[in-house]
């Protein structure tokens, strides 16, 4: 009995490990860079298909409203008839600080892009960059 519950206990320890390096374990399993990747090809997909509400979920909140402000948005709009074939993408030189990333992304006839991400409520976002710090405030400014 007692090999039976060691054999067990291996093979857990085993398939547990195999999950974790290939993130099928679930969004805890997956390193940032695993799922900054994903969320990358997931909005080009999203992008090259005009899915105007696929790119509204993968946006960051604050992105998401402006984009929702802009008169061009129109989340009931059809996506193309022809939905083009999916373009390659390349994602590199992941930097991964805390609650913000940045990525190099490549595309065939396109210049190298840099994304940048926000972790909102665990997930990743592709959001605006984390921003230059604020400029100093009116009552900061030093007068005379």
């Amino acid at each position: 009995m007692a090999a039976g519950l060691l054999i067990l206990t291996v093979c857990g320890v085993g398939l547990y490990a195999v999950g974790r390096v290939t993130g099928v374990l679930g969004p805890s399993a997956a390193t940032d860079e695993t799922r900054i990747r994903k969320l990358v090809e997931d909005f080009a997909v999203a992008v090259d298909s005009d899915d105007q509400p696929g790119i509204l979920n993968l946006l960051c909140a604050e992105e998401a409203e402006e984009l929702m402000a802009d008169d061009d948005f129109d989340p009931s709009q059809a996506p193309p008839a022809e939905v083009p074939s999916p373009r390659p993408v390349t994602v590199a030189d992941i930097r991964v600080d805390g609650g913000t990333a940045s990525a190099t992304v490549t595309r065939p006839s396109q210049p190298d892009v840099t994304l940048h991400f926000r972790k909102e409520n665990g997930a990743w976002k592709v959001c605006a960059p984390a921003g230059d710090p604020p400029g100093p405030s009116a009552s900061a400014s030093p007068t005379g």
